[in-house]
């Protein structure tokens, strides 16, 4: 048929030849394109993620291409989730296990002005790891820790919600809950709350921020109202001099220093007359504009106005800075220790190493956190279920290099 249609000179052809042609040429480019996509492979974000803005993004149960920093750690929930699989589908002995899914949702790259640090990524998938390979160790159900990267600056969490929906209504192995969520933004709080509307149960560990909520979203750690409230029982014990000073973080997207600042002004803006003593700067995380990490103010003004308590309201991640520029104007005649007085889940770790201690004491300065956390809380042998999972997260902690770091807070 195709012959004879193609006897005839092309300027001899009708309107069927030319479709023809036009059909074959597409068959052949479609044809060249899968066979391409075949050679290279899935690609560096894998089957189920897709890469935008240079992030893989979307819901994976796999390996895929990350911050190089990371990939170990994924690599190895990727492994625990194919034996979870396997003990469904074909157990190597004993009875098959039936599982669920729980979906760890932040970001797994970053850079300098990401949500969450390279360190900060590293010891949240950690702990989540550490707590699935806990939770498997029983009878069963047993958990695929389901991957969900939202971009680096968690601006990205649309298709990942609606994937997650999608595998709530998976009758073999359903999905029956999101943890992550690492920080307080707009977009974090558009993301609660479009899980809310799907009625998917959503936790964020290490979410303080008082404003953040929504009907599915639960919070574990204390909120900002609460861990200043430990902070005024700190001070209402060692008040000092009253001569405050708040730094407080500009950015209009960061939810969390929003509140903390405004937290801060109602519990201590009287007594410390935060209202004149105070400075601002731009953070690191974020898109805002602006010049990051300018403490040149606020460092001169504690130093003048010989402020001895600090109420700094923003980020841990630019703290240091905020520490190394006290550190250069020195110790400016104090005679007694300047307290710089923070909240918080825990230390960042770039806050426990031997550069952050020097700069403390170069600037006659100690930090003073209410916090979540507590180090002595694992000191000898911890018992019940801090122990248990402390315990996995030991074996984590060798295997892929996490460090350990040292605690530089007098905890309220």
């Amino acid at each position: 048929m195709l012959l004879r249609l193609f006897r005839r000179h092309p300027r001899e052809w009708g309107p069927l030849e030319w479709l023809a042609v036009l059909g074959i040429g597409v068959l052949v480019a479609a044809a060249i394109t899968i066979a391409v996509n075949l050679a290279q492979g899935p690609g560096r974000c894998g089957d189920d993620l897709r890469d935008i803005d240079g992030d893989c993004v979307g819901v994976t149960e796999e390996a895929f291409e990350a911050d190089p920093r990371v990939e170990s750690l994924i690599g190895a929930v990727a492994d625990e989730n194919a034996r979870v699989r396997r003990d469904w589908e074909d157990p190597s002995s004993g009875p098959r296990i039936p599982y669920v899914r729980i979906a760890l949702m932040m970001p797994f790259t970053a850079d300098d002005h990401s949500a969450m640090t390279a360190d900060m990524i590293r010891r949240g998938i950690a702990g989540a790891l550490a707590a699935q390979r806990q939770a498997n160790r029983f009878g069963g159900p047993h958990y695929q820790l389901l991957l969900a990267p939202d971009g680096r600056n968690l601006d990205q969490w649309e298709p990942v919600v609606d994937r997650l929906a999608e595998l709530t209504k998976d009758t073999r192995a359903p999905l029956v809950g999101v943890t992550g969520i690492p920080s307080s933004t707009p977009e974090t709080r558009k993301a609660i709350a479009a899980l809310s509307r799907h009625s998917i149960p959503t936790v964020g560990p290490v979410i303080t921020a008082a404003n953040m909520n929504s009907p599915y979203f639960f919070k574990t750690s204390p909120n900002n109202d609460q861990f200043a409230r430990a902070l005024k029982l700190y001070l209402d014990r060692k008040p000092a001099r009253h001569r405050g000073f708040l730094v407080w973080d500009n950015r209009s997207e960061d939810v969390y220093s929003q509140n903390l600042r405004s937290v801060f002004e109602r519990h201590f803006g009287d007594a410390y007359d935060l209202t004149n003593h105070n400075s601002n700067f731009t953070g690191t995380s974020g898109t805002d504009k602006g010049i990051p990490q300018r403490f040149t103010d606020a460092v001169q003004k504690i130093c003048n106005e010989k402020s001895d308590t600090v109420f700094f309201a923003g980020r841990d991640q630019d703290l240091p800075a905020f520490m190394e520029r006290m550190a250069q104007e020195g110790s400016c005649g104090r005679t007694t220790t300047l307290r710089i007085l923070k909240v918080g889940i825990g230390l960042e770790p770039t806050l426990t190493g031997d550069a952050p201690r020097r700069w403390l004491d170069e600037a006659r300065a100690t930090i003073v956190d209410a916090s979540a956390v507590d180090p002595a809380w694992w000191k000898g042998k911890p018992k019940k279920a801090l122990g248990r999972f402390l315990d996995r997260f030991e074996e984590i902690e060798a295997q892929h290099k996490l460090g350990r770091s040292r605690s530089t807070t007098a905890t309220p």
